[in-house]
């Protein structure tokens, strides 16, 4: 699982290259935390401490994803 989140983070930090958008930030970091978190032999304060700041980090993503009304 934790390869998972490795591919989708080096996915991200290329488009964030490529593009230079710094709304890819908060997705790049919880991803990070996410596969430090889903790491097999990780110590469980290691992995609670990747879950935690993965949701703070989904929190963070939501603020910077910007707001349209619906047509």
């Amino acid at each position: 699982m934790a390869g998972l989140y490795v591919g989708a983070l080096a996915v991200a930090v290329v488009q964030l290259v490529r593009s230079r958008d710094r709304r890819l930030i908060p997705l790049i970091v919880m991803l990070a935390l996410l596969s430090l978190a889903r790491a097999p032999g990780v110590d469980p304060g290691w992995s609670t401490f990747g879950h935690v700041g993965a949701a703070l980090a989904g929190l963070a993503l939501a603020l910077v994803i910007p707001q349209r009304p619906g047509r």
